[in-house]
């Protein structure tokens, strides 16, 4: 088996009682003096277990292929360079949230050790090993190579359902979320709604997801000089609907006939009203491109032809409902309000209003495209995921508030 450790030497080894350290005959200083508990093994067992060939003396290390396809040092098959097993970075999560990394000199003689495995786009997770480093270096740690493939578990359910045609939607987003393929982001989109549908039964989580969103808008309307009374009047109107269970049916059926196939904070909030509205205005009307690209007419002119136009479709496609009192005619009384201030701030001339919406649309691209991204959430189990997705909503909306906190103050003075 050339440099591969015998399980069988390694077991009668692991069982056998230690040799006394009060022996002589078994302890030989190293060139430093000092005594190396592993220099009671025999020699050839030694080198196996270190992972020096005899022949040549060089250090050979196993090597495992990571996720992502590269090859790397199986002490931490995971990081980026091919640590030294003397020196193992061991990150935890602390009690606070923060994720804490720190260098610790290990000696190999260390049978006991806590070794910890960040995988890019997850949580560390410690694996406790009775193991020495120079056993790992040289046999690898077959629990160590379970929990990596386990990090993934919930998106390889997910694959399974795309494979199986089990996955629907809307609108394929992987383009704009930066993922590899369709089947990436549906996999993926697939683990998302069980974890969104997870957090959403708890009643603390919808009601801090209503207040921030409230708040939010609120903040960026005021930040705009507009008055926030009618969004906000708007926004109660429509979570008290949705809060009504009665009218579940209608929602879905409203939703249903505009493609949206599966109810849930995703397919709504995020791809039906947001992204949409991002590509709505990627490519607007041309009479609307007219009035703002037009030099005769003023500032306060086009932003009142835009106010207008917006109302004027959207009391058109009111007309149309088939449910005149359902969520889509509150949901039009939100855009009366939102719509005008965000296709100015995009449209319009460069300005602190343009600025901000960029900052904004910035932010929520970035919120979504980090909700597909294992480097920030764990596809792991539902409650690793939905754990992940809360801390970064938590942490989009910590920045978004900052940014508008900071405007808001030069904004009275004005």
């Amino acid at each position: 088996m050339g440099n591969t450790i015998n399980r069988l030497e390694l077991l009668q080894f692991a069982t056998s009682p230690f040799v006394s350290d009060d022996d002589p005959s078994h302890q030989r200083p190293d060139q430093n003096g000092s005594v190396n508990p592993f220099t009671r093994l025999p020699k050839e067992l030694l080198n196996k277990i270190s992972g020096v060939n005899s022949s040549n003396e060089n250090l050979q290390r196993s090597k495992v292929v990571s996720p992502r396809g590269s090859v790397r040092g199986l002490v931490n098959p995971l990081s980026d360079t091919e640590d030294d097993f003397h020196s193992l970075s061991s990150r935890r999560i602390s009690q606070d949230g923060q994720s804490v990394t720190s260098n610790e000199y290990r000696s190999p003689g260390e049978l006991s050790r806590t070794l910890s495995y960040h995988t890019a786009g997850y949580n560390a997770f410690p694996v406790s090993s009775p193991l020495s480093a120079p056993f790992l270096s040289a046999i690898g740690s077959p629990v160590n190579e379970v929990a990596e493939v386990n990090q993934m578990f919930l998106y390889e359910q997910g694959l399974n359902a795309v494979n199986e045609d089990a996955v629907p939607c809307r609108v394929l987003r992987a383009e704009l979320l930066n993922l590899g393929s369709d089947s990436e982001f549906l996999a993926k989109l697939f683990g998302i709604r069980k974890a969104l549908s997870l957090i959403f039964s708890d009643e603390t989580n919808r009601d801090f997801l209503k207040s921030s969103g409230k708040r939010v808008v609120s903040d960026f309307l005021v930040c705009c000089n507009h008055s926030p009374t009618d969004f906000q009047s708007a926004f109660d109107e429509i979570i008290s609907f949705c809060d009504n269970q009665d009218n579940w049916d209608v929602i879905e059926d409203e939703l249903g006939n505009r493609g949206v196939v599966d109810m849930n904070f995703f397919d709504i909030v995020i791809d039906f009203i947001f992204l949409d509205a991002f590509d709505d205005l990627e490519s607007p009307p041309s009479s609307i491109i007219n009035v703002l690209q037009n030099r005769w007419l003023s500032q306060s002119f086009k932003e009142t032809a835009l106010r207008t136009a917006v109302w004027s479709v959207l009391k058109a496609k009111r007309s149309r409902l088939r449910y005149p009192d359902g969520f889509i005619n509150r949901f039009y009384a939100i855009s009366e309000v939102i719509s005008p201030i965000f296709a100015y701030g995009f449209l319009g001339p460069p300005g602190d209003l343009q600025d901000l919406c960029l900052f904004f649309k910035g932010e929520v691209l970035d919120f979504v495209r980090k909700m597909f991204d294992q480097n920030y959430c764990r596809f792991s189990t539902e409650s690793d995921l939905a754990e992940d997705l809360l801390a970064l909503t938590r942490e989009k909306v910590a920045i978004v508030r900052q940014r508008f906190n900071e405007i808001l103050p030069i904004v009275h003075q004005q």
